[in-house]
């Protein structure tokens, strides 16, 4: 029986993809920065010398076979001998042995070898209709995948052959929907893209222009600044229904609609449609709904509100879809002044935001402006429209003299802040402690000075180094946006030959092609596994598109008492049920309050999702019961963050550590 001859191959002339050898090459440095724990095993200086010049002997032997035709071995024989250097390396005192060249010929071997596997991949590519649509990074994230890559090379681990098919079909149609955006939606539509700082006018112009407008909507980030539209526009004798995820309320014979970005009608004409903080428009989550939004939308004139950091991208899009365009520049009307001293908490004045990155910070820092006699609002993201709006009024009127707040401050109602003050540089992310960005420092800094009552607005910090901190990134100049983020096709789950499992897993190897970026769907990956749970249990025939519809709601599951209603609607809807159980109301806390309002949301928008009824009656009457109790208890909660030493009952300071006061704690030697 005769054995397939191998073919040799000259190194010069393997064809691979940039991308996949740095991918690979990400690997081997990884792998290479790695130490591992010495063993017991000990080898002499001359089973040590030896070792070296077996090394430096089959480096010069494998040099010397790249200057010809190699075997497809060729790469697995120099990982190998990568491995055992490096490995060897990280337990024995070997450089000793070893002569100052054999790095520079195992770092040519190196890129050898990485040419040769990437070739391996390329070919592998070309099973796609479309080559350079597959991303191999997500291959190469498991935990052992450095061994197995020096111990068997790439190809058995870019397993692209299962995934060739769904591959193709995203190509096809991220291809149909961008690839080609000068493919015509309708009449050619104008663009007045409004630029400028926070603070710098951009949506009040185009908000203007939309109360001129026949028929007009708003697009917003947040469901805040969609209520704040509909309120102005209505109390100006403009009907304007409001729809957002939370909350829909239709105004009869309106000609306006005000709504979040995500729930956009691209059925409607209008004559202006105003899209709101179109630099999110790279946000790998909420991304894809500012650029189908301003792809799609069916309005003669569409305004777009942005920051000066996304307009190339911008203008890019539009000239894309083949519409026309005017840029509008907006300078803020008040200058913005950095403080030279650090900011002192006996230092506050009337005017001041006060501003921390989370709920428990900004209680604790009013907790002690109370103590001290000073009245204060309070604001941060979980408070719902009405009890936020309750605390503007508060600040706008004078009922109190300083506001604490969370970065909700950057997006939404302007203020008449005198000074915006950090109390703190760092924020959570919700995956990491990191400093602010320059982009985050201007948005929130931007909200000092109001024209005509604080004609320069202030900025400082708690802190020296904190101080200059903030001085620095207000001003760097920021980094331009340079992505379009593209939502998952999924139209693509209609195909009978693609799970949803495949889908989503081909999703996270699907690479699009510059500028845009995919939407993240990591979260949403692993909700479908507890929605499939829940199917199996039941028995419940399977649905591709509700599964996938259910697994990105926007519903907080990090908050265990909204995931755990959310299951339970899930489990009632696949067990037949027309109509959702009404949440528990509890309202004794303020928590309580906070929670109970987050599942009043949960209860609407379910219903609304799943084509269940709504008892409207009832959901507006418990949302006026929670936000009444928000308002009356807001304050009094607020207090009750107040901490004092507990050997000498000083009041303690909002970001003391510990129960005990500096005084204290030096007196009794270190108490913690």
């Amino acid at each position: 029986m005769s054995s397939k001859k191998k073919k040799n191959i000259d190194l010069n002339s393997i064809e691979y993809f940039e991308k996949d050898r740095q991918a690979l090459r990400n690997i081997t440095e990884r792998f290479l920065s790695q130490r591992t724990v010495p063993q017991s095993m000990k080898l002499s200086k001359k089973q040590l010398a030896g070792f070296a010049r077996d090394i430096e002997y089959k480096a010069d032997i494998f040099l010397k076979m790249s200057e010809g035709k190699v075997n497809s071995a060729f790469s697995y024989n120099v990982n190998r001998l990568i491995y055992r250097f490096h490995t060897a390396k990280s337990k024995f005192p070997l450089s000793p042995h070893l002569r100052p060249e054999i790095y520079a010929k195992l770092k040519r071997l190196n890129e050898l070898a990485l040419i040769m596997e990437s070739g391996k991949v390329y070919k592998k590519r070309q099973l796609l209709e479309e080559p350079e649509y597959a991303d191999i990074s997500p291959f190469l994230r498991k935990r052992d995948i450095f061994a197995r890559y020096f111990n068997e090379g790439a190809e058995p681990l870019v397993r692209l052959e299962d995934y060739v098919y769904t591959l193709n079909k995203m190509s096809g149609s991220f291809k149909a929907v961008y690839a080609d955006e000068r493919v015509r939606r309708g009449k050619r539509r104008v663009f007045y893209i409004h630029v400028g700082k926070t603070n710098s006018g951009k949506t009040y112009t185009s908000l203007q222009k939309l109360k001129e407008a026949k028929r007009g909507v708003y697009l917003s980030p947040l469901r805040l600044l969609a209520l704040e539209v509909s309120d102005t526009l209505n109390g100006e004798g403009i009907p304007c229904s409001l729809i957002t995820g939370e909350e829909e309320h239709i105004v009869e014979n309106a000609s306006h609609t005000a709504s979040t970005v995500e729930l956009a009608n691209f059925r409607s004409e209008y004559n202006v449609a105003v899209i709101d903080e179109c630099q999110m428009i790279a946000d790998p989550i909420r991304g894809h709904a500012w650029t189908k939004a301003i792809m799609n939308i069916r309005a003669d004139e569409v305004c777009l509100c942005t920051a000066p950091e996304a307009l190339d991208i911008l203008t890019g899009l539009i000239d894309g879809c083949g519409d026309y365009y005017t840029i509008v520049h907006h300078r803020r009307k008040t200058p913005l002044v950095v403080e030279d001293k650090p900011f002192k908490i006996d230092d506050v004045q009337n005017g001041d935001a006060l501003v921390a990155f989370s709920k428990a910070k900004v209680n604790a820092i009013g907790a002690q402006l109370i103590k001290k006699g000073i009245s204060v609002s309070v604001l941060y993201g979980a408070l719902p429209y009405k009890a936020r709006k309750q605390q503007f009024e508060n600040f706008i009127t004078g009922r109190s003299s300083v506001l604490v707040t969370t970065d909700a401050i950057g997006m939404g109602v302007n203020l008449p802040v005198r000074r915006i003050v950090f109390m703190e540089a760092y924020k959570f992310d919700g995956r990491e402690s990191r400093p602010l960005n320059s982009s985050e420092i201007k948005q929130i800094a931007g909200r000092a000075g109001r024209r005509g009552k604080f004609d320069t607005g202030f900025v400082t910090a708690c802190g020296k180094k904190e101080l200059e901190y903030i001085r620095k990134g207000l001003n760097a100049k920021t980094q331009n946006v340079k992505g379009i983020c593209v939502n998952f096709p999924r139209r693509i789950l209609e195909d009978e030959n693609i799970s949803l499992k495949n889908a989503l897993a081909a999703w996270a190897r699907f690479d699009v092609p510059k500028p845009y970026i995919k939407e993240s769907l990591q979260e949403a990956s692993d909700i479908v596994d507890i929605i499939l749970n829940i199917y199996n249990k039941l028995k419940a025939e399977k649905n591709k598109m509700d599964i996938f519809d259910m697994a990105v709601m926007p519903v907080d599951l990090k908050d265990p008492n909204i995931k755990a209603l959310w299951l339970d609607y899930v489990r009632q809807r696949l067990s037949g049920a027309q109509e959702l159980k009404k949440p528990p109301v509890r309202l004794s806390r303020v928590d309580d309050c906070l929670s109970c309002s987050k599942m009043l949301d949960a209860y609407y928008m379910c219903s609304r999702s799943w084509n269940m009824s709504v008892d409207h009656a009832w959901l507006e009457e418990q949302r006026r019961k929670c936000n009444e109790a928000l308002i009356n208890g807001l304050i009094d909660n607020v207090e009750s963050y107040a901490r004092r030493c507990r050997l000498c009952g000083r009041l303690l300071e909002w970001n003391e550590k510990g129960d005990y006061c500096a005084v204290c704690r030096e007196y009794t030697g270190n108490l913690k």
